[in-house]
């Protein structure tokens, strides 16, 4: 996963398809799942949150050791994290014509869920997103913002010396 990550563009995904990705599938590939900040409550009864190392530090939810012992393998986890629910669709930092960074959406092309003979389409025949594309790209992007508010408090944690 995330191997083959592409902006997303009109021009280029106008005609493709994706599936959606269920929670046991995702933490086959992916062992620590970023969270937003309202959502580190809602599950620390489940597993164990962990704060990342480096800059950007940032909430992360530990969902098991191998995929065979996972909270969602148990099933007794029945929420699902915001960033298994946005995908294949991402948020990337890039830079623009001016050097600026910018985020921009970004869509992970793994032949298994995106590509031709999926079950949803990325965008109508208006060329604009679809519903459920635009539904899932609208939460992306709050998910987004909750991330990086979660950035600014460990940001600011480590400034006052309290992590």
């Amino acid at each position: 996963m995330f191997k083959n990550v592409e902006i997303l563009k009109k021009s280029e995904f106008k005609d493709c398809t994706f599936d959606q990705i269920d929670s046991k599938e995702f933490v086959e590939e992916v062992k620590l799942i970023p969270l937003g900040v309202d959502e580190i409550y809602n599950y620390t009864s489940y597993a164990p949150i962990i704060i990342t190392s480096g800059k950007q530090s940032e909430f992360a939810l530990f969902p098991g050791i191998t995929d065979k012992t996972t909270i969602f393998h148990k099933n007794s986890c029945t929420n699902t994290p915001s960033y298994i629910k946005s995908y294949p669709f991402l948020m990337l930092k890039v830079k623009d014509k001016n050097d600026e960074i910018i985020d921009v959406i970004g869509i992970d092309k793994n032949d298994k869920f995106v590509g031709e003979n999926k079950t949803n389409k990325i965008f109508n025949s208006n060329e604009e997103l679809d519903e459920l594309s635009k539904n899932i790209i609208n939460n992306l992007k709050t998910f987004h913002q909750k991330r990086e508010l979660s950035k600014i408090i460990m940001y600011n944690l480590k400034e006052k010396d309290l992590l």
